[in-house]
């Protein structure tokens, strides 16, 4: 095994991330993935989360990021509810 990927809640996962490199004794990277609709954040994430995650990265704290960036743009098809879309087309048949 060449490193790990984990996860831990946001915004608090690098000393969860640090102690499991210390276990292992491989590199960790700490996993996030980003979130947002429209371009604006989910809850609880923030940037300022981010930059202090990775200001410590930089400094060290852990070997790196596994970053999954998952963007939703709205779509007519999603208004208001793709739920209600799909209710309605099962009551259809």
């Amino acid at each position: 095994m060449d490193g790990l990927v984990v996860y831990a809640t946001f915004p608090d996962g690098i000393a969860p991330a640090q102690v499991m490199r210390q276990r292992a004794g491989k590199p960790v990277y700490l996993m996030r993935k980003y979130g947002a609709w429209e371009g604006r954040f989910s809850a609880p994430q923030t940037l300022e989360g981010y930059r202090r995650e990775i200001a410590a990265i930089w400094q060290g704290a852990i070997d790196g990021y596994a970053f999954h960036l998952m963007a939703i743009v709205r779509h007519e098809k999603m208004q208001p509810d793709w739920r209600d879309l799909l209710a309605a087309d099962r009551n259809e048949e």
